[in-house]
């Protein structure tokens, strides 16, 4: 039995004693099956993931089809209220929706309908924004588009012209000067947010050429750059507005080179400096600042500086005080006179 010959010749105890036993054959045919498996699966991914690169350029091609058919049918006229809106955006960054219905728009609802037609014609973007109370707003952004259009004969020649009320004067600033930003800085969004809104109301009272951080910075008009810079429309006074929400390191405001009051102390051009700062404790730390120990230099410059609240300046109050010097204005009145 242990000699009967099996298969081509060889005996049980051959087989044994072979260099590949029957086990060993049996696990290679199972590696090889599995590489075989392996290499028909990976030639299949291989064939799925082409196709899928296929459909996905000819979806790609399809909705962009789509869109330039949507962006050609969908025309609009712009109005002098809409370079009037490119302006703000450009000068400002981005407004909100609110924003735009309350001082560009006649209200909230025709400022909807605009800024959908606005954005489907590419002339703007939204951006969505979350709020600290779980709500969400909405923030709008100037495109290369607008600053085209501001660029065009016509674009300058509305530009020039605009026109948002006869309580001040706009400053004139060339397109060229504008440019066109992929994103904000979410981080400061309700800082911005809020410049924005005051220099709405205090355009509103009578300031006039207004020139927000972001221009001064292009021309590098201060050696502090400022929140906002305006004039009277006599272009007798300057100001600079500060808007403060948080208290700094003392050396941040009073130092003999790089402090912020001290660069402001030392610039003949500007005539005050207002701060507008948010809560009470905070308030009381700025307005201590204001006293010839701290800013000795000029002398008797610590008397051009300024605070008033947030909350009393959004409520229609524009009293700015400084307590060393004893001295008080009412900004409304002031621009008002002049």
């Amino acid at each position: 039995m242990n000699n009967e010959k099996y298969g081509d010749e060889k005996t049980i105890e051959d087989i044994r004693e072979s260099d590949v036993g029957v086990k060993e054959l049996v696990e290679k045919l199972g590696v090889l099956r599995k590489k075989s498996w392996q290499k028909q699966l990976e030639a299949k991914v291989y064939r799925l993931e082409k196709k899928v690169k296929v459909l996905e350029k000819e979806l790609d091609q399809q909705e962009s089809k789509t869109e330039i058919s949507v962006t050609k049918n969908a025309s609009v006229r712009i109005t002098k209220s809409d370079v009037l809106l490119f302006k703000y955006l450009f000068e400002n960054s981005f407004l909100t929706r609110e924003q735009i219905g309350e001082y560009i728009y006649s209200s909230l609802t025709y400022a909807n309908q605009r800024l959908s037609r606005l954005t489907k014609t590419r002339f703007v973007k939204k951006k969505p924004y979350p709020l600290r109370d779980g709500n969400r707003t909405t923030y709008i952004m100037p495109t290369k588009k607008a600053l085209s259009y501001l660029k065009t004969e016509k674009g300058k020649k509305k530009l020039n012209n605009i026109e948002r009320n006869n309580k001040f004067e706009h400053r004139f600033i060339k397109p060229k000067n504008y440019i066109v930003r992929s994103n904000i800085s979410l981080d400061q969004f309700e800082h911005d947010d809020q410049v924005n809104k005051l220099r709405f109301e205090f355009e509103n009272i009578g300031a006039c050429f207004w020139v927000t951080q972001d221009i001064a910075e292009r021309f590098n008009l201060h050696s502090k750059i400022p929140d906002g810079i305006f004039d009277t429309r006599d272009r007798e006074t300057k100001f600079v507005l500060e808007l403060e929400k948080t208290l700094k390191r003392n050396s941040r405001y009073i130092n003999s080179k790089y402090g912020v009051l001290t660069r402001y102390a030392q610039e003949d051009s500007i005539d005050g400096v207002l701060y507008v700062v948010e809560g009470d404790s905070l308030y009381k730390s700025i307005m201590k600042k204001f006293n010839p120990k701290s800013i000795p230099y000029p002398k008797g410059a610590y008397k051009k500086f300024y605070a008033a609240k947030l909350k009393d300046i959004l409520a229609g109050d524009y009293k700015f005080y400084n307590k060393t010097a004893n001295k008080v204005f009412d900004l409304k009145e002031v621009l008002k006179k002049c």
